[in-house]
């Protein structure tokens, strides 16, 4: 009986698999690629993605503290409440394979082996999320749409979309965000589809789980929102309309109470988290990335833009889509809820977040745009070969024309994913640790290379830095034996201009990096220019004899090298840019101090 079973059990499976088995590929296709170069920095990682760092450290903190209120990571907790349990196994693991038995030890093992260790959890969660998201493409276009291709090609699409690629590489909130938001949609057009009232409940839960993981997440509420308004008051309706549902009235003022309730309820605890240090956020003035309204021409446009420049074909075509359909998109009971959350996403990004350069911010706009795009052109193209003699020539050139469509995405995808794993920053740290022999000394002019610190380098920071509050500095300094002699003896210059001592006696290399020839960029990052570069080379040269000895740029192109780059790593913005790249990160230039 029991081998029966499990013959059975066993074929059951095998025929779900044979059912699914397109979905099944893009969701592998879509977790590959996503999953792909996520340890390119692994274990020695720097603290430039601050939603991982700060995350973190707010749960060691609540594990040091034991308690929720010990700290504070920036953002609502919904995300903190989910990594930890995943936080607390990766840490039991950790001390069962290197045998650590105290928190103390934790602490030694993490500044000695890279705090990398447990930051990759949250590029695990941000994987999960973006492949995720992917299946739900899949589902509420499946909902919408009555051809196979029309659901399977949206999530092809998004599968290797650059930039929720690119998001799903780092621990950033962006793609809890749009998961929630997207799951938010899936429950409203469900409710839409079958009239029970409970996926508009879910719906509204799902929105406020994106308002908990960021602010940004708002977006969301406009999906439980406009189903409460279509529903209640009858928004659309036409008598000849075959895609109206029979009933009407189904949402009452008593359903709008209850999930209000559930919604204030939600985002009130996870905010509750970081209250002593959101409202002053919200009060700020004059700083343009804080939360006030300033509609400006510039900013009209951001959104747009840098969504085109990323994702020129189906963007474009979205807005081709959108201009010729616009009356059938609101006349379609589940099509409305995308164009309405895009049109809202749009009028906050636009007068609240939009901000140049930020291609995170672009997440959800995409999310929305791009999926719709490539499914209603399928539907279209269905629609077309219907009306044609030669269906079978109709449907090649179909199969042909989506193809070359999706390639474009496919070959930015993966060059991106090449350049991962091509870094200049972990090429000049490998170099370094290689060539650098015990007691000789790196310089640089920022806090730009993340590796294992030596001993000598914390007492120098300390002394001479300032630096009084890191966690890892003191814990190294209180641990003298564990860290003499070893790592690397990296010292920073924070505009202290110590151009004639450097770094001490024994300074062997200064390191010198810059993105940008000048700055001609608006909101670029804070990162040196070539020219302020080279005037720090100059200042270094009137007291040392200073000798080129090794180079990592991230591309070999001339008129990239004389202009610069911005960080196409953790800010994919412009295609034409992105293939001209054979790595990622800053120019870099190594100099042997000879005297």
């Amino acid at each position: 009986m029991s081998n029966n079973f499990v013959r059975r059990y066993l074929k059951k499976i095998g025929q779900a698999i044979k059912d699914h088995c397109i979905i099944i590929s893009i969701i592998l296709v879509a977790f590959f690629v996503r999953f792909y170069g996520i340890y390119f920095d692994y274990p020695y990682r720097p603290e430039l993605i601050w939603d991982e760092f700060y995350q973190i450290k707010y749960l060691l903190n609540v594990i040091e503290a034991k308690s929720l209120f010990a700290t504070s990571s920036g953002d609502p907790a919904l995300l903190a409440f989910l990594y930890f349990p995943v936080l607390v196994l990766r840490i039991i693991f950790l001390a069962l394979r290197e045998g650590i038995y105290n928190l103390d030890e934790l602490k030694g093992y993490l500044v000695e082996n890279g705090m990398g260790q447990i930051h990759i959890i949250i590029r695990w969660y941000s994987v999960f999320f973006g492949t995720a998201t992917v299946y739900l493409i899949y589902r509420i276009y499946k909902l919408i749409f009555k051809h196979k291709l029309s659901y399977y090609y949206p999530a092809l699409v998004y599968s290797f979309g650059l930039i929720p690629v690119f998001l799903s590489h780092w621990g950033k909130t962006h793609s809890a965000i749009v998961f929630f938001l997207v799951l938010s949609l899936f429950f409203i057009i469900r409710f839409e589809k079958e009239g029970k009232i409970k996926y508009f409940y879910w719906s509204v839960i799902a929105a406020a789980c994106s308002f908990s993981v960021h602010i940004i997440g708002l977006s969301a509420i406009i999906f439980p929102l406009s189903g409460f308004v279509f529903n209640r008051f009858n928004i659309f309706k036409k008598r000849n309309d075959s895609l109206q549902k029979p009933q009407s009235n189904i949402i009452n003022n008593k359903i709008l109470i209850k999930s209000s309730l559930f919604f204030i309820g939600i985002v009130g605890f996870f905010y509750s988290f970081i209250l002593k240090d959101f409202i002053p956020y919200l009060a700020a003035e004059g700083a343009d990335d804080k939360i006030l309204p300033a509609i400006g021409i510039k900013r009209l446009y951001y959104l747009v833009q840098g969504s085109f420049n990323i994702e020129p074909i189906f963007i474009s075509l979205f807005f081709i889509i959108l201009v010729f359909n616009f009356k059938n998109f609101f006349r379609n009971r589940y099509l409305r809820y995308i164009i309405v959350g895009i049109l809202f996403n749009y009028l906050l990004m636009a007068t609240v977040f939009a901000l140049p350069m930020r291609s995170r911010l672009y997440l959800t706009f995409i999310t929305l745009a791009v999926p719709l795009a490539a499914g209603y052109l399928i539907e279209l193209f269905y629609s077309c070969n219907e009306k044609i003699k030669r269906k079978k020539t109709g449907a090649i050139l179909m199969s042909v024309f989506i193809i070359l469509l999706i390639l474009p995405s496919i070959i930015l995808s993966a060059h991106w994913l090449i350049i991962v794993k091509n870094n200049t920053e972990i090429e000049t740290v490998d170099w370094l640790q290689k060539n650098l022999n015990q007691g000789e000394i790196i310089y640089s002019f920022d806090n730009l290379l993340a590796g294992p610190l030596s001993y000598e380098a914390a007492l120098w920071h300390k002394e001479n830095n300032k630096v009084e509050e890191s966690v890892r500095v003191n814990f190294i300094l209180d641990h003298k034996s564990d860290f003499a002699g070893k790592g690397l003896d990296l010292r920073y210059d924070f505009k202290n201009n110590r151009y004639e001592t450097l770094g001490g006696q024994g300074t062997k290399y200064v390191i010198i990096y810059y993105w940008f020839t000048k700055k001609t960029v608006e909101n670029q990052p804070g990162r040196f220019e070539k020219e302020k570069a080279y005037d720090i080379l100059e200042n270094i040269k009137k007291y040392h004899n200073l000798k080129l000895v090794k180079t990592f740029f991230p591309t070999s192109d001339t008129k990239l090298i004389e202009m610069g780059i911005m960080d196409y790593l953790n800010n994919p913005l412009s295609w034409p840019v992105l293939l001209k790249l054979e790595k990622s990160g800053p120019f870099i230039e190594i100099y042997e101090v000879l005297n």
